[in-house]
């Protein structure tokens, strides 16, 4: 191995040896603030069309879809899935024909 080699060994170490570290803190912090995550994630499912929302994420229907369902903007749904999305109620799969995201349930 040469110099070139031994360096760029060294870098991707280093950049492991980081990422190990960040993931140690964001278990510290998940760990420290886990009464107000869950209160967040209650009141998240909790709060207007949320629950609703969520019940018809099973991975067939489009955004558009559940709006339409429901009577709300696609707009509105849109924002509540990526809410929902963030605390790890649903993800989002990409559906066969197209870009379109389908969010399911989890």
């Amino acid at each position: 191995m040469n110099q070139k080699d031994a360096n760029e060994v060294d870098k991707e170490l280093l950049k492991l040896n980081i990422l190990q570290e960040i993931n140690k803190n964001i278990k510290v912090l998940v760990l420290a603030n886990r009464q107000l995550i869950e209160t967040e994630k209650n009141n998240l499912l909790n709060s207007g069309d949320n629950k609703e929302i969520l019940s018809l994420c099973n991975g067939k229907r489009q955004v558009k879809d559940i709006a339409k369902k429901i009577s709300k903007t696609s707009r509105a749904v849109q924002y509540a899935v990526e809410q929902l999305e963030a605390y790890g109620f649903v993800t989002l799969l990409k559906a066969p024909s197209g870009k379109a995201k389908l969010p399911k349930k989890i």
